[in-house]
């Protein structure tokens, strides 16, 4: 087909398709703090947008899996005669309540937890730790900047980039011609465009319902 697109359309497309991405990631990035015991972990190069899991190991020593303990960002569910989780419904208002019950002792800084700071003025952005132990494992999803040099991603998160780049690409070409609809022509560039804006957002649709909860709490 002519391609009618330059340098920077192609680049402003990506820079769509990334966005778009960035505003439907569910898959975390893990990374791991040796020795970040209450203390403040400078975390600007992760360009962390949100913290899902924590967890803690009590000592340097301990094999890690083994010694770590799941943080109070995410409690696990747990049955008893108190509060017992028979339904969907009531699985849903033990985490709620949780999650209150998690936000009222951070606010109190009366639990073995962090904060994440928000970004001072020089731009650096801090992790407080309030950790027991010497090991501090993060789960967190990224913000992806569209105007960066490059990104880092999953397989299934570059293969959704590249196709729905690709679509946006198509679109964008046909929109061109689409300009002289006045003069007669254009009918077959408008198909075109209907075709590559409903199959990007087939893209989207299907990319958001693969998604796993990845933050509760």
């Amino acid at each position: 087909m002519p391609v009618l697109l330059d340098t920077s359309d192609y680049e402003l497309q990506i820079e769509r398709a990334v966005r778009t991405l960035d505003e439907c990631l569910y898959m975390p990035r893990s990374i791991i703090f040796t020795d970040a015991s209450n203390g403040l972990v400078d975390v600007t190069a992760l360009h962390i947008d949100e913290i899902c899991t924590v967890y803690y190991s009590q000592d340097s020593t301990s094999d890690l899996l083994g010694g770590l303990d799941l943080g109070v960002g995410l409690m696990p569910i747990l049955t008893s005669q108190s509060m017992p989780l028979t339904s969907l419904n009531s699985m849903i208002d033990y985490l709620i309540l949780k999650n209150v019950l998690n936000s009222m002792q951070r606010l109190m800084l009366n639990s073995f937890d962090y904060t994440l700071m928000p970004m001072t003025s020089d731009g650096r952005q801090l992790l407080q730790v309030r950790n027991p132990g010497k090991l501090f494992w993060v789960e967190y999803l990224p913000y992806l900047d569209p105007t960066a040099d490059g990104w880092e991603m999953f397989e299934p998160e570059y293969q959704f980039v590249a196709e729905l780049a690709f679509c946006n690409i198509c679109l964008a070409n046909a929109e061109v011609p689409m300009q002289a609809g006045m003069l007669g022509v254009g009918k077959e560039a408008a198909q075109l465009a209907t075709y590559w804006d409903t199959k990007g957002k087939d893209l989207i649709k299907a990319y958001r319902e693969s998604s796993i909860v990845g933050y509760v709490g």
